[in-house]
């Protein structure tokens, strides 16, 4: 009984099942184990990989650490600003940073390197600082935009710098003059014809007069916001109303009526003159008036003159307002339009937000 064929048919059919339930355990078991190593390797990848969570956590710790330098050196900006009540400059960033130490090495342009942790730090990361550059970091010979009084804006080339008044023990401040001519000014009366005494007497008033005339000129011209002083240039940088407290005289008989009638001549010219020489930029596209008187003795003749500068950047000083002549016994009077450029000293709060100094792209001034 115990191996009749029925017997044997059931016990062949339950070993074939086990055989099967075998095999469905083991492929269960190795789905199991790739499953696992995937999970594991997905697990290793979060705890280790580049955006793991180990490198996430040390990434967030240096962060936490970079953040609060800053936000102590702009706790240092902000004590600054009280005290002195302006905004600090980048320079004075840069000095707060090496103070208290907070860099590793020298400073850069743009950022430096943390002491402690070794970060790169940008300085424009920081907040409570100014990108700005005061005026007595300008060099002579770079362009800066001025705002004159009515809104105009007037392209200016440095004229004198701090360089410039520490080389040469002046105190000048920085002072910008007109790249080219900003108007014209008309001086003497008269058509060149022979005239009254009436109409020469005015002759005489403007010649006499023309430093004053040209010094007001520039007046027209200044923004006090951006500019202490305005003054034509070819006057004294330091003292625009400058002039010979002498009147012309000589011995001629001829010339007893008109003794002790005219401004005598004057060097005021002189130093701007070579500061535009050796910066290139005296020459423009029209003549302009320097303010500064010429007297042409020929003997024979007198002519008083203003000198001015011509296209081709020679000095000129044949163009009289007034002649006084023995072989005719004549006066004349004369009248000429030159073009202007006024010179404007910069006020000492005035700082470079913009631009880069060139003549195509000139600094931009601001408060």
């Amino acid at each position: 009984m115990k191996n009749s064929p029925k017997n044997i048919k059931k016990f062949n059919r339950g070993k074939q099942m086990r055989k099967k339930e075998n095999g469905i355990t083991l492929i269960a078991l190795a789905i199991t184990i790739i499953v696992l190593i995937i999970l594991a390797g997905i697990s290793i990848t979060t705890l280790t990989g580049e955006k793991g969570i180990i490198n996430q956590a040390r990434t967030n710790s240096e962060n936490a650490q970079k953040e609060s330098i800053i936000e102590k050196i702009e706790a240092d900006l902000l004590k600054e600003q009280t005290k002195t009540g302006d905004i600090p400059s980048k320079d004075k960033l840069k000095e707060i940073i090496q103070e208290n130490e907070y860099n590793e090495g020298s400073l850069g342009e743009d950022s430096f390197v943390t002491k402690d942790g070794g970060y790169t730090i940008n300085y424009d990361e920081i907040i409570g600082w100014e990108n700005y550059t005061g005026i007595n970091e300008l060099e002579a010979g770079k362009y800066v935009n001025y705002i004159d009084k009515n809104g105009n804006t007037i392209k200016c080339i440095v004229l004198y710098d701090e360089t410039y008044n520490e080389t040469y023990g002046t105190n000048y401040g920085v002072q910008i003059i007109s790249a080219d001519v900003v108007d014209t000014v008309t001086l003497g009366y008269g058509d060149e014809t022979v005239i009254g005494d009436n109409d020469y007497n005015r002759a005489i008033n403007s010649y006499n007069k023309a430093i004053e005339t040209l010094n007001n000129r520039a007046e027209e011209y200044l923004n006090r916001t951006y500019a202490s002083s305005a003054r034509c240039v070819g006057s004294v940088p330091d003292n625009k109303n400058s002039e010979s407290s002498q009147y012309y005289t000589r011995n001629d008989s001829w010339f007893e009526e008109y003794q002790k009638v005219f401004k005598e001549s004057d060097t005021n010219y002189v130093t701007d003159i070579n500061q535009m020489e050796e910066l290139n930029v005296k020459i423009t596209s029209n003549e302009y008036w320097l303010a500064s008187r010429n007297i042409i003795d020929t003997g024979n003749s007198n002519g008083f003159s203003i000198h001015h500068v011509d296209t081709t950047g020679i000095l000129g000083n044949r163009d009289v307002l007034c002649s006084v002549a023995f072989v005719s016994n004549g006066t004349r009077s004369f009248n000429h339009s030159k073009g202007f450029r006024p010179v404007f000293t910069l006020n000492h709060n005035i700082s470079i937000t913009g631009g880069e100094g060139t003549e195509a792209n000139p600094y931009t001034l601001s408060m």
